[in-house]
């Protein structure tokens, strides 16, 4: 069975100004809750791209870190990107989606 959560979310700023942040992903800690003790192990040195596999740590239950990796597997520049994350010792999976809405394209 695949489970759906959708969350929307209003970022202030320009269309460039936000595609910019996400695509670093050294912001990534910027985002991340300090608590889940974020860390980028390897890959985040670059501007997000197609087929970029980025390698972290998170602290999802306190005192319990798990390695993960994400593979960007699709960009439209300044219109959406897909990651896929797997946890690399559980092989549990998520798909997220980051994507634009039309009346970004006023700004």
């Amino acid at each position: 069975m695949i489970h759906y959560l959708h969350r929307e979310q209003n970022i202030p700023g320009t269309l460039n100004e936000v595609w910019d942040f996400f695509c670093d992903p050294l912001n990534l800690n910027t985002i991340t809750p300090g608590d889940m003790n974020f860390e980028i192990v390897a890959g985040g040195d670059a501007k997000m791209y197609e087929g970029q596999m980025i390698e972290y740590r998170v602290e999802f239950i306190r005192g319990v870190r798990s390695l993960w990796l994400t593979e960007i597997t699709h960009v439209r520049d300044r219109e959406y990107f897909v990651d896929e994350q797997a946890s690399v010792r559980t092989g549990f999976g998520i798909m997220n989606t980051f994507s634009r809405r039309r009346q970004a394209e006023s700004r």
